[in-house]
């Protein structure tokens, strides 16, 4: 972007800055290796951070939804095989969470059916 602005192309779990923002970033004697001054303007993208199974990044259809994901102007990336970062924009009505339990052939009534087994065994112990 010129005058040591850079936009930021990868999505971070944690820290300051996020996927789609612009930071400020000097130079250094490193070739790549940049040191990062501030934060210069946010990205204005949400983030969400899910846990899914393993084999489920394989189907075709998670692949479908994160071409969708950006498409829609997002951002997406699996870490350590179960780790799912969304970036979205705020005014993007997708429900990724929604998304994923259709994928994993979760339905509504099997969701809840899980939480009211869970919340009986806490009482019952």
């Amino acid at each position: 972007m010129g005058n040591n602005l850079y936009r930021l192309e990868e999505g971070f779990l944690c820290g300051p800055i996020s996927f789609g923002d612009v930071i400020e970033a000097l130079p250094t004697d490193r070739e790549g290796i940049l040191l990062f001054r501030r934060r210069m303007k946010r990205g204005g993208l949400r983030r969400n951070c899910y846990g899914i199974p393993h084999d489920l990044v394989d189907e075709p259809s998670f692949a479908d939804l994160m071409e969708e994901i950006e498409h829609l102007g997002g951002f997406a990336a699996v870490d350590f095989k179960g780790l799912f970062l969304v970036y979205l924009p705020r005014t993007c009505d997708l429900d990724v969470s929604q998304e994923l339990h259709r994928l994993a052939g979760n339905s509504k009534w099997k969701r809840r059916f899980r939480r009211l087994q869970t919340s009986l065994k806490r009482t019952l112990i």
